[in-house]
C-alpha cells in the first residue's frame, strides 16, 4: 500500500511540476520535470490519437513538451478519481482539466491517463485520453493551419 501512495504522489508531483511549466521556463526546469520519467520512458503528451508519434526517452519528452508548451499549457488538474495496480505499478487517474490554448482558457474537460511506473517508481509509459478537438479548434484560429480549416460553422 505505501508502494501505490508513494506512486500517487509521485504522479501528484508530474501534475503539479507540469503546472508551472511554459514556453519560457528555463531548460533546467525541463531537466527536472523529465527527471520523474525514465530514461527509456514512452509518452504520450498529446494523447493516444497521436500514437504513432509518441516521445521517447527524456530528451524527446522534454522535446515534445517544449514543442507543446508553445501552444497550450495546463492550468489546473483535477482528480476525479484513481486507481492503482500495485502488481503492475500503474495508475489510472481520471481527471477534469484545464488548459490555456493560444491565450485562451478552456473550460474544464475530462481526460484520462494511464500511467506504467518502473521497479524504482519512474514512469515508464505515460498515455492521455482525451478528445483534442477544441485543441485542435483553438489553434486553428489563432494560426490558421489545423484539421479544421475546410469546415464553416
Amino acid at each position: 500500500m505505501a508502494y501505490l501512495t508513494t506512486l500517487e504522489a509521485r504522479l501528484d508531483a508530474v501534475y503539479s511540476a507540469l503546472e508551472t511549466l511554459g514556453p519560457d521556463s528555463l531548460a533546467e526546469d525541463f531537466v527536472n520535470f523529465a527527471s520523474f520519467f525514465s530514461e527509456d520512458c514512452i509518452a504520450y503528451l498529446r494523447g493516444m490519437r497521436d500514437h504513432k508519434t509518441p516521445a521517447f526517452g527524456r530528451q524527446g519528452l522534454i522535446h515534445d513538451l517544449q514543442n507543446l508548451l508553445q501552444s497550450q499549457h495546463l492550468k489546473k488538474r483535477r482528480v476525479i478519481s484513481q486507481v492503482a495496480n500495485e502488481q503492475g505499478g500503474q495508475i489510472f487517474s481520471e481527471m477534469e482539466n484545464q488548459y490555456i490554448v493560444h491565450s485562451e482558457i478552456l473550460d474544464p474537460f475530462h481526460k484520462t491517463a494511464v500511467v506504467s511506473f518502473n521497479r524504482e517508481g519512474l514512469i515508464h509509459s505515460f498515455k492521455l485520453y482525451c478528445c483534442r478537438s477544441h485543441f485542435v479548434w483553438l489553434t486553428q484560429q489563432a494560426t490558421g493551419e489545423g484539421s479544421y480549416k475546410d469546415l464553416t460553422v
